[in-house]
């Protein structure tokens, strides 16, 4: 039986290519409507991202959604991105959240994002130019990930500094497969 446990900088590399690989998570921001709720409270829905070169996440998002409304007040948010469903138990597999500061990008940093990120969501392209939608990148801050259930994996905060340099590992081993 093999008793090796995750370690942290396990962790690091698992979430960046959690976050590499996959494409939709659940944007969580703090409700700015007090005629919704009486007290600012989460409020998360999926949405679309592309991870950046440091494991920042651009997102495409409405002008008219509750999220940019929210983060029009309440700038801070989080996303929370799983392993794709498998046979296993969904709550078996690894999964981050990433929090930070939500940031409207400059049109020049937008149209640097834009193909990168059509190219992951080809089907955004209906959309992309209508007039409220915007690019916005979540400036990560901190890291926890969960590898699954039991000791044998990760569980806790992943600094920031392990976490942003698994990038170019994952760069060099795609490179390397095609």
């Amino acid at each position: 039986m093999d008793t090796a446990r995750e370690t942290v900088a396990d962790a690091a590399r698992l979430a960046r290519q959690l976050v590499t690989n996959q494409a939709l998570g659940t944007l969580t921001t703090v409700m700015a409507d007090s005629t919704v709720h009486p007290a600012p409270v989460p409020f998360g829905t999926m949405e679309y991202f592309v991870d950046d070169s440091r494991g920042n996440l651009v997102l495409l998002i409405s002008n008219l959604s509750v999220s940019a409304k929210n983060r029009s007040v309440h700038p801070t948010a989080a996303v929370a991105v799983r392993s794709p469903t498998s046979t296993a138990p969904a709550m078996t597999q690894p999964r981050v959240t990433l929090s930070g500061q939500l940031e409207p990008l400059t049109a020049e940093d937008a149209s640097a994002e834009r193909e990168r990120y059509l190219q992951r969501h080809p089907d955004a392209q209906s959309w992309v130019g209508w007039s409220d939608f915007r690019f916005y990148r979540l400036q990560v801050q901190a890291v926890y990930y969960i590898g699954g259930f039991g000791g044998a994996h990760y569980i806790g905060s992943v600094p920031l500094d392990l976490y942003r340099s698994q990038g170019a590992l994952i760069s060099d081993v795609q490179s390397a497969d095609k």
